[in-house]
């Protein structure tokens, strides 16, 4: 049976036609050799590396759940900002509540020497003490997210401990001025993680000092708005009088405002509290609108998410000593919302 007869076969039967076709060949090798280099020097979605990045110049951050916390990721928009301004890269993992995950993504990071420093929010201090310890031993700056271990350079944070008994304080202060010193109250928090038990423990203590009459008639895990939505449905239906939900993270917190809104609360409820830790955008803007999410125990976002590389930086220069930022219960009203908001970019506004 005879070929098939195609005007692209007679065209490249042709010298000029084998002309043609040699042409468009050299125009098709160097736009995919454009492409390559295009590629390589690239950053990598969302972890802000690059396939090139200098390892004296990048820095490896490894925070557990971030990707579940607004808070965290807008830290992390301050960091990236911060980085390109300063000529770092950064590696950010999520290793979620997996205590080897994390181990391993880091010992990966030391003996690829990948990274000039490491900034890790633990999940377990104990679990990565000797994980450090290997960084510190190739050269790595080590800086730990709001704790402090043996085998460190520097703290970069704020104070668990210090930012619940911060949240404690204001709520049984509000306690006894609005529901005369009685409360039932609802704990969410993190039980294996130990920046939520820390920052429980502070909860805790300045709650049952300054307000002794009120009860915790209730504590859940929670991480997420949907978890706070869940659980708190939950301690309603078996404590119809509860008056106060208490979030470590505040991520719950907005689960607990709406299980309120569905049991048939009014948003500005007076006699409901609603408090969390951190002064995410969407809880900052309900305190500014006098919701039943009153309280906020807000840190600093700019300085944070700026210091997962002036840190670093630091440290590799030469400098020591940490940087922490203050913890301030805000309330409706404050004028330190608007500022608080700003760091989040207009769109908080």
């Amino acid at each position: 049976m005879p070929t098939p007869h195609t005007p692209a076969a007679a065209s490249s039967a042709t010298p000029s036609g084998r002309r043609r076709l040699r042409g468009l060949l050299a125009l098709l090798a160097a736009a995919v050799l454009s492409l390559a280099l295009t590629a390589c020097g690239s950053s990598g979605s969302g972890s802000g590396s690059s396939a090139k990045s200098d390892p004296a110049k990048t820095i490896g951050i490894s925070f557990p759940n971030a990707s579940t916390a607004p808070v965290i990721q807008n830290m992390f928009r301050l960091a990236k900002i911060k980085a390109k301004e300063m000529g770092y890269t950064l590696i950010i993992d999520d290793p979620g509540s997996d205590e080897n995950q994390q181990a391993n993504t880091i010992r990966t990071w030391i003996q690829s020497k990948k990274v000039a420093a490491i900034v890790c929010s633990t999940i377990d201090n104990q679990s990565v003490e000797s994980v450090a310890a290997q960084a510190r031993a190739a050269g790595i700056k080590w800086v730990t997210f709001a704790a402090s271990i043996k085998n460190q350079d520097a703290t970069l944070g704020l104070p668990h401990l210090v930012a619940g008994q911060t949240l404690g304080k204001a709520v049984g202060e509000w306690i006894n001025q609005h529901l005369g010193g009685k409360a039932e109250v609802g704990m969410l928090t993190n039980s294996p993680a130990d920046w939520a038990r820390q920052r429980a423990e502070g909860i805790l203590s300045e709650l049952h000092k300054v307000a002794p009459g009120a009860k915790v008639v209730a504590s859940q895990d929670a991480l997420t708005a949907s978890d706070g939505l869940a659980k708190t449905g939950t301690m309603l239906q078996a404590n119809p009088g509860l008056d106060v939900v208490l979030a470590a993270d505040d991520t719950p917190a907005l689960g607990a405002y709406q299980a309120f809104l569905n049991a048939g609360h009014a948003k500005n409820d007076p006699k409901i509290l609603i408090g969390g830790v951190n002064g995410s955008a969407d809880q900052l803007k309900l305190v500014k609108e006098g919701t039943m999410l009153r309280i906020e125990a807000a840190f600093n976002q700019k300085i944070l998410g700026e210091g997962f590389v002036t840190l670093p930086d630091r440290l590799l220069h030469g400098k020591k000593g940490d940087l922490l930022t203050t913890v301030e219960p805000v309330t409706y009203g404050d004028p330190r919302i608007d500022t608080l908001l700003s760091y989040y970019g207009s769109s908080a506004q």
